[in-house]
């Protein structure tokens, strides 16, 4: 059962990478549309009306980077997480296998006895 538990752990885990991911890949090709929208704006728009909103979409990019990282943070300390879920149902599958042989080997001296 406790196997069961970790591999759905594990599954869950990589399913919040894979949507962070998708997410981060929303936010950058979100990001790469307004910045060529800004290069067609800055030929078009040259009063102040056009530099106030070159600098809407600049501090809306600035915003976007924001979100962007903190993203990027997630899916590295979910990574983390993973490898450390993979160690750690590692290590109690050696203890099992460990304390199984340990039981054989009782078990096979008190029988040869």
């Amino acid at each position: 059962m406790t196997g069961n538990m970790q591999q759905s752990d594990a599954r869950l885990t990589q399913n919040g990478i894979e949507s962070l991911n998708q997410a981060r890949n929303e936010i950058v090709k979100s990001r790469r549309h307004v910045e060529t929208l800004k290069e067609v704006l800055r030929s078009k728009y040259k009063g102040g009306d056009g530099a106030a909103y070159g600098e809407l979409l600049r501090l809306w990019d600035e915003k976007c980077a924001i979100v962007q990282r903190n993203v990027e943070d997630m899916i590295d300390k979910l990574g983390g997480s993973r490898q450390t879920q993979a160690r750690t149902q590692a290590a109690a599958m050696d203890s099992i296998a460990q304390g199984s042989a340990t039981s054989q080997a009782v078990f096979d001296a008190l029988k040869n006895a």
